[in-house]
C-alpha cells in the first residue's frame, strides 16, 4: 500500500482530528499496525529468499556453470579486519 494512502485511513480511522464526548484516539492499535506491517517486511524476505535470489542460468551454456543473481556487488574480495 502506498504509504500516503495508509497513513491517511489509519489516521482517520484510529486518530481523528475531532472527537465527540466519550470516544477515544486508539492510536496504540495505529502503532500496532504499522509496526506487524512493518515488521513483516523481512519476515517476508526470508521466507521468500530462494526465489528473490534465484538462479541466473540464462547467461550460462552449459549446465554445470550456474551463475547467481548477486542482490548487491563489489569488484574484489569482501574486505576483513586485516585488509581495514
Amino acid at each position: 500500500l502506498p504509504v500516503g494512502f495508509l497513513s491517511g485511513v489509519l489516521l482517520q480511522k484510529y486518530c481523528p482530528e475531532t472527537i465527540e464526548d466519550g470516544e477515544e484516539r486508539h492510536s496504540r492499535t495505529m502503532w500496532l499496525i504499522i509496526g506487524l506491517l512493518t515488521a513483516s517486511s523481512p519476515v517476508f524476505m526470508t521466507c521468500c529468499w530462494n526465489y528473490i535470489s534465484k538462479k541466473d542460468d540464462k547467461e550460462s551454456t552449459n549446465l554445470n556453470e550456474i551463475n547467481y543473481t548477486e542482490l548487491s556487488s563489489c569488484p574484489g574480495p569482501a574486505p576483513t579486519l586485516e585488509t581495514l
